[in-house]
């Protein structure tokens, strides 16, 4: 109906590594060898509209992904892409709509939780030193919250001012992939 609505999505993605990921950073290949990426993902959510100019949404979602390609940043002279085999990624969103006259404005978060799922060896710091990844050490520049809102005024036809801000919560640094 227009007041609700609900959905469900099953999906399966597949990626051939790209001739960039294949050559990291320059001509000369890198020496790996790497795998497609394959992902499965599900997510579930709904919206609700329980009055003119207000809607409420929200969403589930996981989604898995093997052979994920990886910049090891410190492997072999100028960094590697490597295969990690197993990653995850877990996560709500919500949000807030609201619009009354000439007003408007809009109110989101998501909380995503994304983790190594397989036990891996990466290079780090300092080099050449290595670091073992285990099964659910975060992934590097994920943040586990994410925020943004806005207001808008439309004082006239064809006008918009708005503001807008967001933020993201704390994350891992790459080349801390093992959480230390």
């Amino acid at each position: 109906s227009r007041e609700v609505g609900l959905y469900a999505v099953i999906s399966e993605a597949f990626r051939a590594p790209t001739a960039n990921e294949m050559t990291a950073l320059g001509p000369v290949p890198s020496g790996a060898y790497l795998k497609p990426v394959r992902a499965k993902s599900a997510e579930i959510g709904g919206k609700v509209e329980p009055a003119e100019g207000l809607s409420l949404k929200a969403a589930a979602f996981r989604t898995d992904v093997l052979d994920e390609i990886y910049f090891d940043p410190t492997a072999g002279a100028f960094g590697q892409n490597v295969n990690v085999p197993k990653t995850r990624r877990l996560g709500v969103e919500w949000g807030l709509k609201a619009a009354r006259g000439i007003w408007g404005g809009y109110l989101n978060h998501a909380f995503t939780r994304a983790t190594f799922e397989s036990r891996v060896t990466l290079s780090g710091a300092p080099f050449p030193a290595q670091q073992q990844v285990e099964p659910g050490d975060n992934l590097p520049m994920s943040p586990r919250h994410r925020f943004a809102a806005g207001l808008a005024a439309k004082p006239g036809k064809g006008w918009t001012l708005s503001m807008n801000g967001g933020c993201a919560g704390r994350q891992r640094l790459v080349g801390d992939e093992a959480n230390e």
